[in-house]
This record gives structure tokens, C-alpha cells and sequence, in this order.
């Protein structure tokens, strides 16, 4: 049964005495607390079309619109008694219409920025009022875990040191803290990715010094540590190891070992060695042509998997031509 308590304008006297100061500050803090903190009988509310609703206490049951699967709540209007530390608890009508309470679409922010899916009846979610930021602090949400069968991430996974070999990663600059246990299942790639200048492998920043050709330039490791733009020309600048992800010198992605998409290239594919992609003798390019030239090295550094996409796998087995 629904408690109401009534607010009193006139309080115990006017004149603010030891007795009736006690009074009145106890009359005050009572009327906070219960109108507050004391959880009433839920009252079902329901979403609007703009996604809100309003609360008249500090308990209610929300339902979507139109009896929908699914709703978005975005706002939360403001009742009568809400200032400051008001606390609000809301869960779901209906086991079967999922509450989707979401994060700074309007005057709600979520515990850790992401919404908050109400998806049983006995699930909530626990919102305190701030005037200062003039929202709804939220947290909750339903306590099941499913399993993700088709995990993707959402940006470079650091490997933070450790080898692949037991954590979830759902943010998009995810590290390990262990080792990552594959559970008996495998990395897989996608050929072809969907977007030019698009890797898949290991990648890592490192110091570039040189890089007159741009994404796709095969590099080598200098005497000082830093990459440079590599060629079969002699030996001075080659093995290359690393191909530039980037554009440019100073701290850049490269790839030692993966799938490499780039829209400008025109790789011919077939059995043997017309897959071949070598070191080129011109700098910062690779051919399919082995280089013939005395002191030239011959590297293969990938092979083509279509037009223009290649498996860079650099050999570390080279020759270099002789007289």
C-alpha cells in the first residue's frame, strides 16, 4: 500500500527556541528521508515516444512503449521531490519487453559509460540525482553473462608482455594482464578485409627514420635500432622484416607478419612462384620480378593472395647475386 507523508507548511512555532529548533530540523530531515530514501509501492510508468519517462516517487516499474520487445529510456524527468541525492530505483513491467536504459543520450549517465540492459522482471537499476551535472547517476543491469561466439575486438589488442596462450576484452584499447588461453580455437582473419590499408597480424610502433613511399614500404632495421626503407639494390639496405602501416617518419605501425590489404597495388596470383613478392631494387618497393643484378639480394617477402592483397611473411633466407 502506497505511504504518503505530508509536508507541512507551518512547523512547530515560528520562534526558533532550543525546543522547537529540534523540532522543526527533525520535522525537515523526516520529510527528506521518507519522501528520499523509504521505498514506496512500485507504480508502473511508461516510455514515451521520445524515449522518457517522469517519476512521481523513488520506486516504479517502467514499461515500453506500445508494449514493444525492446525500448530506449533516455530521460528521466524530474518529480516534485527530486533535488539532490535523490536515489531511484526502476526495473522492468514485464519479464518479456527489455528496458534499455541508455548512457548521455540525454540526462542519464551510466556506471563505466555504457547502457544498461533491463531484460527481467527482477532486474534494476539504481540512479542518484546530481544537480551539478543535472543527471541521473545510473548503474545496474542484469546479472547474466553470455558467451560471446564471435568475439571481435574493438581496437589493437597489447599483447602488455605476456605470450597467446585468460581475460575478456571489450574496450578498444584492450591489454593483458595473463596469458590469453585460445581454449583450442584459432585466430582467424578475413580475406578479404572490407577497407583498403587494411592489416591483420602482428603489428608493432617502432621508430621509423625513412619512408619516402608511404603505407606498403618495406622496411629494414638500421645499425641505431630505427627502420628505414628498404631495397635489394645491396645489401647495405636489405633484409627488409617490417612493411609501414603509416605514412611518414617518427612513431609508426608497421607489420611483421600477417595479411596486408592495399587497394594500390596489382598482384598477380598463381602456382608457384608467380605468387612470389620480392625486395625490389627500387627503394621503398617490392616487385614480382626477382632482382638479377650483380650484388642485388633476392628476398621473397610475401605472396599474393589476390590483386591486392598479400601474405607478408619475409624470408630470412636470402641470396645475393654474385659477379
Amino acid at each position: 500500500m502506497a505511504r504518503t507523508i505530508l509536508a507541512h507548511t507551518v512547523k512547530v512555532d515560528n520562534t526558533w527556541d532550543v525546543m522547537a529548533a529540534h523540532v522543526n530540523l527533525l520535522q525537515i530531515n523526516q520529510e527528506k528521508i521518507w519522501n528520499t530514501l523509504t521505498l514506496v509501492e512500485a507504480t508502473e510508468l511508461t516510455i514515451d515516444a521520445a524515449g522518457a519517462i517522469t517519476v512521481t516517487q523513488n520506486y516504479h516499474t517502467v514499461d515500453t512503449l506500445a508494449d514493444a520487445a525492446s525500448d530506449n529510456l533516455d530521460t528521466i524527468n524530474l518529480g516534485a521531490n527530486v533535488e539532490e541525492g535523490t536515489i531511484l530505483i526502476i526495473r522492468p513491467d514485464h519479464t518479456a519487453r527489455t528496458i534499455v536504459v541508455r548512457h548521455g543520450i540525454d540526462n542519464i549517465l551510466c556506471n563505466g559509460n555504457a547502457d544498461i540492459h533491463l531484460e527481467d522482471s527482477h532486474d534494476f537499476a539504481f540512479l542518484i540525482y546530481d544537480e551539478t551535472l543535472t543527471a541521473w547517476m545510473a548503474f545496474g543491469g542484469s546479472a547474466e553473462l553470455v558467451a560471446d561466439l564471435t568475439p571481435q575486438l574493438g581496437g589493437d589488442l597489447d599483447l602488455n608482455g605476456h605470450v597467446i596462450t585468460d581475460v575478456v576484452v571489450s574496450d578498444t584499447t584492450p591489454q593483458l594482464g595473463g596469458n590469453l588461453d585460445l581454449n583450442d580455437f584459432s585466430i582467424e582473419a578475413t580475406i578479404e578485409p572490407a577497407a583498403d590499408e587494411t592489416p591483420q597480424g602482428i603489428i608493432a610502433d617502432v621508430t621509423v627514420d625513412s619512408n619516402s613511399t608511404g603505407i606498403g614500404c618495406p622496411l629494414y632495421i638500421a645499425a641505431d635500432g630505427h627502420w628505414d626503407e628498404a631495397d635489394a639494390d645491396t645489401i647495405a639496405t636489405a633484409p627488409c622484416f617490417a612493411l609501414a602501416l603509416e605514412a611518414g617518419t617518427g612513431t609508426k605501425k608497421v607489420l611483421f607478419h600477417g595479411l596486408m590489404r592495399l587497394d594500390a597495388w596489382n598482384w598477380t596470383t598463381g602456382p608457384g612462384e608467380i605468387s612470389l613478392i620480392y625486395l625490389s631494387e627500387t627503394v621503398g618497393e617490392l616487385t614480382q620480378t626477382p632482382p638479377t643484378t650483380e650484388d642485388a639480394v633476392v628476398q621473397p617477402v610475401a605472396y599474393a593472395v589476390s590483386d591486392d592483397m598479400l601474405y607478408w611473411n619475409p624470408s630470412l633466407i636470402y641470396i645475393e647475386h654474385g659477379a
